[in-house]
C-alpha cells in the first residue's frame, strides 16, 4: 500500500514540532504537556537570522562558481595552463605584499 506524500510530510512536520516543544519545555522547566511555548525573536535576532541566511546562500553560490571553474580547469588544457599561471601570480603577489601588511598591523 502506497502512502500519499502529503501525509508523510505532515506527520514528519508534526514530529518536528513536538520535538521543538519538548526542548522548550526542558529549557523553561515546564512539566505540563498541555502548555505550548512560543518564542518570538527580537528585531536584532531576526535581522541576524536574515543576514546569516543570505550570507549562507551567497557563500553557496560563490563556492559553486569556484567549483565550476575548478572542474573546467581540470578538464580542458587551455584553461588549465591559464589557471596555473593565474594562481602563480596570486601567490607571488601575496608573498610580496604580506610583509607590508603585517608591518601595517603591528
Amino acid at each position: 500500500m502506497k502512502f500519499q506524500k502529503g501525509f508523510v510530510e505532515e506527520y514528519e512536520k508534526q514530529l518536528q514540532e513536538e520535538e521543538v516543544q519538548r526542548t522548550l519545555r526542558d529549557k523553561y522547566n515546564i512539566e505540563d504537556d498541555k502548555t505550548v511555548n512560543i518564542v518570538k525573536l527580537s528585531s536584532w535576532q531576526f535581522f541576524i537570522e536574515i543576514v546569516s541566511s543570505w550570507g549562507r546562500k551567497l557563500l553557496t553560490v560563490v563556492m559553486l562558481i569556484f567549483f565550476a571553474i575548478g572542474v573546467l580547469a581540470m578538464l580542458y588544457p587551455k584553461p588549465r595552463t591559464e589557471m596555473l599561471f593565474l594562481f602563480q601570480e596570486i601567490l607571488d603577489e601575496i608573498t610580496a605584499y604580506l610583509p607590508d601588511f603585517l608591518v601595517f598591523w603591528n
